[in-house]
């Protein structure tokens, strides 16, 4: 239910993470790419996103604006 993850992330690997269906809490003190952002939308049971030194820009934000 929760997941903590150190390194970098890239679209692929943040699609692997998409598909832990039973996820709530997820924690990247990693380095994102912006354009993978949009498969943590698919996760259904996600409460909490921390993104710490992730590097995230605006555009890559926009993609998670319809998870509640």
């Amino acid at each position: 239910r929760r997941l903590q993850l150190h390194g970098t992330l890239d679209a692929v690997s943040l699609r692997h993470v998409s598909r832990a269906a039973q996820l709530e809490e997820l924690h990247l003190s990693a380095k994102v790419a912006d354009d993978g952002l949009f498969h943590l939308a698919e996760l259904p049971r996600l409460k909490q996103l921390s993104l710490g030194s992730a590097g995230v820009t605006d555009a890559g934000i926009i993609d998670l604006r319809h998870v509640r």
